[in-house]
C-alpha cells in the first residue's frame, strides 16, 4: 500500500460500489449544489475516501473552468482529479538533493537527448508523476482527448446546448470513477510505479527502432 501525504480511508465496499458512490456524489455536487466540474470531482471523490482539506484547496481550483479560463485546454474535470491525487500523494517539499543533482547532470550533459538522459529525468520525478500519468492516459483512452476544446468539438455549431453540457456531465461523472480507480489501485499496490505514454515516448521508441 502506498503511503500518501494525506490519510485516506478505503470504504468497506466493493470496488464497483466505491466507484459508483464517487460518481453519484460528484454528480450531486455538479447538478444539485452548483459546483463546477473540477471542484465537483475533487469534492465528490475526496468525500468517498474521507480526505480532509481546507476551503483554500477549492479556491486553488477555481481557475480551471472549461480548460482554464474558458481557453479549452486540459479538461476541468481531469484537472480536478489531478489536483486531488496531488493533494493526497504529492509533496510540498523541494526535490531531494540526490534526485535534483541527477536531474541537473542529465540536462547539462554534453550530447543530444539519449535514453540515459531521459531515464535520469524521469527517475527524478517518477513519484508521484506516474500516478498522474496513469489517470491522464486512462482519461485519454476513455474519451479520445484530454483537452476541453477537442472533447466538445462535436458540438462546435451549438456549444451552449443541452447535448453539449450533457456530454460534459457524462465526462465529469466518468472522471470521478477514473480517479477513484487510480486511488484504489495505488492503495492496494496494484499499480506499477512506471510511466505510460509521455512526452519522451516517441524519442524512446525511435531509439529502440534504431537498435
Amino acid at each position: 500500500m502506498a503511503t500518501g501525504k494525506k490519510e485516506i480511508v478505503i470504504p468497506a465496499l466493493t470496488e464497483e460500489e466505491i466507484i459508483e458512490k464517487s460518481i453519484r456524489l460528484t454528480d450531486r455536487y455538479l447538478t444539485e449544489e452548483r459546483w463546477p466540474s473540477h471542484q465537483s470531482v475533487f469534492k465528490g471523490v475526496a468525500e468517498v475516501f474521507a480526505v480532509s482539506y481546507p476551503p483554500e484547496a477549492l479556491r486553488l481550483l477555481s481557475g480551471f473552468t472549461a480548460g482554464g479560463g474558458f481557453t479549452g485546454h486540459l479538461c476541468g474535470a481531469l484537472c480536478g482529479g489531478i489536483a486531488l491525487l496531488g493533494y493526497i500523494y504529492g509533496s510540498g517539499e523541494p526535490m531531494p538533493e540526490e534526485k535534483y543533482s541527477a536531474f541537473v547532470a542529465a540536462i547539462t550533459a554534453e550530447g543530444k537527448t539519449s535514453p540515459q538522459k531521459i531515464k535520469a529525468v524521469l527517475d527524478s520525478y517518477l513519484y508521484p508523476s506516474y500516478i498522474f500519468n496513469l489517470l491522464i492516459n486512462r482519461f485519454r483512452q476513455e474519451y479520445g482527448h484530454c483537452n476541453c476544446a477537442e472533447l466538445i468539438s462535436p458540438f462546435a455549431d451549438d456549444l451552449v446546448s443541452r447535448r453539449r453540457f450533457g456530454t460534459c456531465r457524462r465526462i465529469v461523472r466518468g472522471t470521478a470513477g477514473l480517479v477513484s480507480g487510480v486511488i484504489l489501485g495505488v492503495e492496494r499496490g496494484q499499480i506499477t510505479p512506471a510511466l505510460g505514454e509521455n512526452i519522451y515516448s516517441n524519442v524512446l521508441s525511435a531509439h529502440e527502432s534504431q537498435g
